[in-house]
């Protein structure tokens, strides 16, 4: 009987498996080359050719050596038939607590079955098999914004991806022609919080407020300052502490608001009243530096 070769697919991408059939002969086959086949003493076997290969089928009928060939040609990754992820911008390199980072991609060329994702990680090279590599997060949108998942105050990246697309919309991270864009730098910034410590002089009716203000880009960067106002209006580094003294009233009203270089903002607003400790009148029950109403408390961290 006749021997023949045959594939399933002569035309593929790089690394696309495609199975290799004989038939005829004695019923005995040899494939070569014989380096990435599955099984290749048998009449069917596997290959994952990388560049286009030619493969001969062996198999011995008496004194003759029959052979068949079977060639399978490479495509090439090409603009035309394959995706081009470009490279990624983003609105902003320092994101305060609540801002959404939006990532967006320039030169992209998609066909029909592309797919396009984002992924933020830690890997300024976008080598995900890097040892150390974590991934933090991934979308089809390219916005992010941090609840507390990512690490703060940490150069982390976000990185685009164009493939044949997966079932869940997602680039297939297998295919041979997949584009990655170079990873682009971000920085999620701790969140501005002030740091209070308030005592009172009852012997005189004087409360003392120590403010100073941690996160924010000051943190990142220690060389930064916060711009503070309210009942200070002052420049501080970070830790350094302003102090605010009130005397003996009714009542009052103190408040600071930290805004830093990138427009990451707090700001901490109470309501106080003061009395002094009169001895004859008050003997020690009298509570002289007491908080009435949080009027505004500290607001959630934002951008101004």
């Amino acid at each position: 009987m006749p021997l023949t070769a045959s594939a399933d697919q002569t035309l593929i991408e790089p690394g696309t498996i495609v199975t290799l059939s004989a038939t005829g002969g004695s019923g005995q086959y040899k494939w070569m080359p014989s380096v990435g086949l599955g099984t290749p003493n048998e009449a069917t076997t596997t290959a994952i050719p990388l560049a286009t290969t030619t493969y001969t089928v062996q198999s011995i009928v008496g004194s003759c050596i029959l052979e068949k060939e079977v060639t399978i040609f490479i495509q090439a990754c090409s603009p035309e038939t394959d995706p081009v992820v470009g490279t990624v911008s983003l609105n902003e390199t320092h994101a305060c607590a609540g801002d959404i980072v939006a990532a967006t991609t320039n030169g992209t060329l998609l066909q029909a079955e592309d797919a396009l994702a984002f992924y933020l990680h830690n890997n300024p090279d976008s080598d995900f098999n890097a040892p150390g590599f974590t991934l933090y997060d991934s979308n089809l949108s390219g916005n992010f914004a941090n609840d507390g998942s990512y690490p703060y105050n940490t150069t982390l990246y976000i990185t685009a991806i164009a493939a044949d697309s997966l079932s869940n919309g997602y680039p297939d991270l297998a295919d041979q022609c997949i584009s990655i864009s170079p990873a682009a730098p971000i920085v999620f910034l701790q969140p501005i919080e002030p740091v209070i410590n308030a005592y009172c002089d009852y012997s005189i009716g004087l409360y003392t407020v120590v403010a100073s203000f941690k996160g924010g880009y000051p943190q990142y960067d220690n060389t930064s300052t916060y711009e503070v106002a309210g009942n200070a209006t002052t420049i501080l580094a970070y830790q350094e502490t302003v102090e605010l003294s009130f005397q003996e009233a009714e009542t009052f009203l103190w408040g600071l608001t930290a805004t830093d270089v990138m427009g990451c903002w707090a700001l901490i607003a109470k309501k106080y009243y003061v009395l002094k400790h009169h001895l004859t009148s008050l003997p020690l029950v009298a509570n002289p530096c007491k908080m009435a109403t949080s009027l505004i408390g500290q607001l959630p961290p934002s951008k101004i």
